[in-house]
């Protein structure tokens, strides 16, 4: 069967496999690098989920950043995985990713702004419940932004490289 009997609003299944590979690596980013008191999705799995000591990060300063770059390149390639491909429309694409990335990144910036702009529903919804704690603990850092726009235009390269993978 080809992708489109199967799935017919899947149009790259190539994308979409790499993009879910590189949201897992971005998982494995929070598992040995972060406190898991301060990753979301760990408290689902009722346990804290380092697997390291807590002054340990394999990955240093670099590790800090990897985070803005696998999120704005795992759910750029997830998207276009949807859509047309083309190269206007992956330039897009990532653009979208790399600014919604920027926009929270800022909102650590300019944390009572960003918690009073957020919407009181918020509070209410799965996974948004806890967006104004994420501006007023965060910290911005430039660097963050620099590693949202390298995953990108690596998002936009691999897009190009696999934009005939329609399998």
């Amino acid at each position: 069967m080809t992708v489109n009997a199967e799935a017919p609003f899947l149009r790259n299944r190539m994308q979409f496999l790499m993009g879910i590979l590189m949201l897992v690596a971005g998982v494995a980013i929070y598992v040995t690098d972060r406190n898991p008191d301060a990753v979301y999705f760990t408290r689902f799995f009722g346990m804290p989920l380092k697997l390291s000591d807590p002054g340990v990060h394999f990955l240093g300063q670099f590790g800090e950043r990897l985070p803005a770059f696998f999120h704005v390149l795992s759910f750029s390639l997830m998207t276009s995985s949807f859509m047309a491909r083309g190269r206007e429309m992956y330039l897009g694409v990532c653009a979208v990713w790399f600014f919604i990335n920027c926009g929270f990144e800022l909102g650590q910036k300019y944390k009572l702004a960003a918690a009073g702009i957020t919407p009181e529903f918020f509070r209410h919804l799965p996974f948004f419940e806890s967006t104004r704690a994420y501006f007023l603990c965060g910290t911005f850092e430039w660097l963050d932004i620099a590693a949202a726009a390298a995953g990108g235009a690596a998002a936009y390269l691999l897009m190009i490289a696999t934009k005939k993978y329609h399998f």
